[in-house]
């Protein structure tokens, strides 16, 4: 079977089965055709690059002008407000008492030298201003109107803190920034002495303790098992002894002071027992740190997760993983590979909740198999590079059923024997490695799982071209239990109407067809396997 045109499967990992199709239809580009591209793109991006900077450039001007011109006529306010007439000096030796108003510019121009640009008036200038008038001249603020006018300004300059422009006309002082005070030779705020208005400190009591443990990295991974050791104990306020880190994975645990009193820890299992923190994205599918973090995620991944496989794999309704028989099994299993722990397996459980999870996935790919295999064959077949001729040839493969049968011409032989079956079925085959069940001969449910992805699979090409798998639940291309539970229902009582013969023929393609799979999938089996229940009743196969 020859490869694709163009990608390989690891560059097609993320690309939507159609969208390969779509690629692989298309014609195939130079280098020189390429470049012009690229080169037409960059140019086009260039072009809108410097159209923006401009657009920027003339905004940025134009808020400039604006606020230059608001600056300005605020400048004139306070000039106005500022400005006082001089007093009259024809008769300086006069004995009445004349009282000389002298503005402030005029005033701060004494002490400060001429400069060539116009300085900035300030708020303290203006009070020394007032103060000093005040003492001279003993000045009433009841009755002198344009005095008060001077200290509403100073307090609205205060409040307000506005700076002024230096484009202003008249003669104004900047304010020198005042030094910044020397730190302390014995300690921050040596000798410091509130002020008898200052509001009293309040002192917060920081308790240095840490009452939750926060994690970080990653301990989910199947050897790290063992990377948090005392994780358990923190969680519930126990001082942690030992933090171990492997080269896989980082775990950081804070926990409280050794002089806590600690709990028994041998009746953790018995109580409630801490769970692990959630996905960082807030997702509320089930996943594996949910899990209690007593439980060993080595044997969950490579012994508890594939004995549940298996029992998918028997059990005549794969789609659902229910009733009370399933339930009993699946208990039985994980006292098995957990016989220290006491959790109790129930449908209301996050163990059970995490397992549905997983066989869920496990389905999935299934399906994706199943269909990746259709796919792959509608590419390299001669004579399929139409869609006519794709619709044409799906439409004669689901009259009869063609795709069920190894053999097709001159007469169907082998049903439920098909390369296309028996690849998807592989998987499975390869899932349940590590169970501690002594699997049977006849996984009748795997098998018909199979089968029905490949029909699914050829339903989806049913028009020459890969229909939308949009996650909807009236989508009927979706390989969902609302959608082909019946149809697997109906092709697992056709499988039971084989005979023992076929089975072996089954397993020995099935592995011949999967590179990866174990031949001894029981080679890695716990010890302890006589507590496993008896085989999950199943319909009686009969001989052809």
């Amino acid at each position: 079977m020859s490869s694709r045109r163009y990608g390989t499967r690891a560059s097609n990992v993320n690309k939507h089965p159609g969208q390969i199709v779509l690629d692989n239809m298309q014609t195939r580009r130079g280098k020189n055709e390429l470049a012009i591209e690229k080169a037409a793109i960059a140019a086009k991006e260039q072009e809108k690059t410097l159209a923006t900077a401009t657009k920027i450039k003339k905004l940025s001007k134009v808020q400039r002008q604006e606020e230059r011109a608001a600056k300005k006529a605020s400048q004139a306010e306070v000039s106005a407000a500022t400005q006082r007439p001089k007093a009259p000096r024809s008769n300086p030796k006069s004995t009445a008492k004349v009282v000389t108003m002298v503005s402030p510019p005029d005033v701060l121009e004494k002490s400060v030298s001429q400069s060539k640009r116009p300085k900035k008036v300030g708020c303290s200038q203006i009070e020394e201003y007032l103060a000093r008038e005040a003492s001279v001249f003993e000045l009433s603020s009841d009755s002198d109107p344009e005095r008060e006018a001077l200290l509403a300004l100073s307090r609205g300059l205060k409040n307000s803190k506005r700076a002024l422009d230096s484009d202003s006309d008249s003669d104004v002082v900047e304010v020198q920034p005042s030094k910044k005070a020397k730190p302390s030779q014995h300690g921050f705020r040596e000798g410091w002495k509130p002020h008898r208005d200052s509001p009293p400190i309040k002192v917060e009591k920081v308790d240095v303790r840490v009452d939750a443990p926060t994690y970080g990295g990653y301990v989910e991974d199947d050897d790290d098992d063992d990377a948090v050791e005392g994780s358990a104990a923190a969680h519930d306020g126990v001082a942690a002894r030992k933090v171990v880190n492997n080269t896989k994975s980082l775990a950081t645990v804070k926990f409280k002071p050794a002089v806590i009193t600690q709990p028994n820890v041998t009746t953790l299992a018995s109580t409630e027992i801490p769970r692990a923190p959630r996905r960082p994205n807030g997702s509320k599918t089930p996943v594996m740190t949910n899990l209690p973090l007593d439980i060993s995620r080595t044997i969950w991944t490579k012994h508890f997760i594939p004995s549940c496989f298996d029992i998918l794999g028997e059990h005549t309704d794969p789609f659902i993983l229910l009733g009370e028989d399933i339930i009993q099994q699946i208990a039985t299993v994980f006292h098995v590979c957990f016989p220290d722990l006491k959790h109790e397996v129930t449908v209301d459980s996050v163990i059970f909740a995490v397992l549905s999870q997983r066989c869920c996935e496990h389905r999935s790919k299934i399906g994706s198999i199943a269909l990746d295999n259709v796919t792959e064959l509608l590419n390299t077949t001669p004579g399929l590079e139409t869609t006519q001729s794709r619709a044409a040839y799906v439409k004669e493969q689901k009259a009869g059923s063609l795709y069920f049968y190894r053999e097709t011409n001159p007469l169907r032989r082998g049903v439920f024997r098909s390369d296309l079956i028996l690849k998807a079925f592989s998987h499975h085959l390869s899932a349940i490695e590590g169970t501690v069940r002594v699997s049977p001969f006849s996984a009748i449910g795997a098998l018909g799982l199979a089968a029905t992805a490949v029909q699914r699979a050829f339903f989806v090409y049913q028009n020459g071209v890969l229909a939308a798998t949009d996650r909807r639940d009236d989508n009927p291309v979706m390989f969902s239990a609302t959608n082909w539970r019946q149809e697997c229902d109906h092709l697992i009582r056709s499988i039971s109407a084989l005979g023992d013969d076929p089975w072996s023929e089954v397993y020995e393609r099935a592995t011949q067809l999967n590179k990866k799979l174990n031949k001894a999938s029981n080679a890695n089996n716990l010890d302890d396997t006589s507590t496993l229940p008896a085989q999950h009743e199943r319909a009686l196969i009969a001989d052809d």
